[in-house]
């Protein structure tokens, strides 16, 4: 009775040591690893596998992204007008005549891979006394810097 019971207890032993043997398997040049067979090349099985890895990696990416806002604070537009103080600060020390910035619009926040992306469009006096309207998009890290400040046009 014993020996069966070795002989059965190896037996599992063995199915779970082949069930959890790793595969290794190329898709598109990426290796991965896996319990599964490969799957033929050309097959509904190759296409699963690939989506699985676009996905792995998506989620991947997206953890690394969350992981770089780590310590730092939300940045907040200004609830009446949308504006950022950093941004407004940036635009001012770069113009002739700071006093003469009016912001006219401000684009929503768009939270990207470690910053965020707003857009102005303003006015401000030029060098002959007559305003221009201006449209710029600044890129701001996540601690609330601003990283740069490019015009659109």
């Amino acid at each position: 009775m014993k020996r069966t019971h070795l002989i059965v207890a190896i037996a599992a032993a063995t199915a779970a040591h082949l069930a959890a043997a790793q595969n290794t398997c190329t898709i598109d040049g990426q290796q991965y690893q896996t319990a599964e067979p490969c799957p033929a090349p050309g097959t509904v099985g190759e296409e699963l596998a690939r989506r699985k890895l676009k996905k792995r990696a998506a989620l991947d990416k997206a953890a690394d992204c969350a992981a770089r806002f780590k310590g730092y604070p939300p940045v907040n537009t200004a609830p009446w007008d949308g504006s950022l103080y950093a941004v407004k600060a940036h635009i001012r020390e770069r113009l002739r005549d700071p006093d003469s910035f009016q912001a006219i619009r401000w684009t929503r926040l768009v939270k990207g891979c470690g910053t965020y992306t707003i857009g102005v469009r303003y006015r401000a006096r030029n060098g002959f006394g007559g305003y221009t309207i201006e449209d710029a998009v600044a890129t701001i890290h996540a601690d609330g810097r601003v990283i740069s400040l490019t015009p659109t046009r």
